[in-house]
């Protein structure tokens, strides 16, 4: 008998359950750089509160499965968490899963790594399914490190960002990520510049984490921005969230000189853990940041996307 899709309604207790044993699961493939306690307490707790749009899977008569995703956008869902309990993990299994939420669960952009599955057979069952790989990893700022001081190109400046250079910053954003894989990473309009405005937006309203503009850092060539860096609170650490330099100023020492504003003053004000998320594709972006001296503490992790809903191919970035 072909297994079914329910509503997380369907069985509260089992979809709470299989949510907690994916964040588990999730957090066991990121070693230490994730606690799998607090995980699964938050991904329960938007279980619970009906905030994590999913499905459950009922394969034979029980429910054996979950997948989590973030709210649909116009590419489609993003999948934080694909999960069948141990004993049903196999090959399979994940197919079939997987084949049923492409099916009726509305068009899927984004998959994060699936659990209970060795490499080998993840890549199988998910490019069957037309589905291909990039890389996602996190780097950080060694702590004892001295921080390089960086000079600006001739006639560029660099200053602390204020809450006036919202609009400057999402036009540096839109012109940096046209056309880039990254963009498609948080997508939810298709318009450039409304898209640029909403991402900035969020991050100076604190949608998603607690901004730190104090330390985030603009570079202005005759009172025009031409890059900028703004810095959150996430998950109890300084992220970089957004790193953007116009087009024709990149690779021209701005981007450095940007970290080293920006780190130097997360230095100074104490923050012990600073860090950023970059795709390994974008391999300018990866030569920047290990030549400024960050290190990789979690990565590559191989994700997942849909070049059917990705109008742009990972390597492109």
């Amino acid at each position: 008998m072909p297994g079914k899709l329910f509503p997380l309604s369907a069985d509260p207790e089992a979809a709470r359950t299989l949510a907690g044993g994916a964040a588990r699961a999730r957090a066991a493939r990121w070693g230490s750089a994730l606690d799998p306690d607090q995980l699964a307490r938050e991904t329960e707790d938007r279980v619970r509160s009906g905030t994590f749009p999913g499905r459950l899977w009922k394969p034979d008569g029980r429910f054996t499965g979950i997948a989590l995703w973030e709210p649909p956008e116009p590419l489609g869902a993003s999948v934080r968490f694909c999960h069948l309990a141990e004993r049903d993990a196999s090959a399979d299994g994940y197919r079939e899963f997987l084949a049923a939420l492409l099916r009726d669960a509305g068009p899927i952009a984004f998959v994060a790594p699936i659990g209970g599955l060795d490499p080998e057979e993840e890549s199988r069952v998910l490019t069957s399914l037309g589905l291909r790989p990039f890389h996602r990893s996190e780097m950080r700022w060694p702590p004892a490190a001295p921080v390089p001081r960086v000079e600006p190109p001739a006639g560029a400046t660099i200053r602390p960002v204020r809450a006036q250079d919202e609009p400057s910053i999402a036009a540096v954003h839109a012109a940096a990520y046209r056309d880039h894989f990254d963009r498609f990473l948080f997508f939810e309009d298709p318009d450039p510049a409304r898209d640029a405005q909403r991402v900035v937006r969020s991050l100076f309203e604190g949608r998603w984490s607690e901004p730190l503009l104090g330390p985030s850092r603009l570079a202005e060539l005759r009172g025009r921005a031409i890059g900028s860096i703004v810095a959150v609170r996430h998950e109890g650490r300084a992220l970089l969230a957004d790193v953007a330099v116009e087009p024709e100023w990149q690779g021209r020492g701005v981007a450095a000189a940007l970290l080293g504003a920006t780190v130097g003053a997360l230095v100074e004000r104490g923050e012990r853990v600073i860090a950023l998320a970059v795709t390994e594709e974008n391999r300018r972006a990866v030569r920047l940041y290990e030549r400024f001296g960050f290190v990789r503490c979690f990565g590559p992790e191989r994700r997942w996307y849909n070049p059917d809903r990705v109008p742009v191919a990972a390597e492109s970035g």
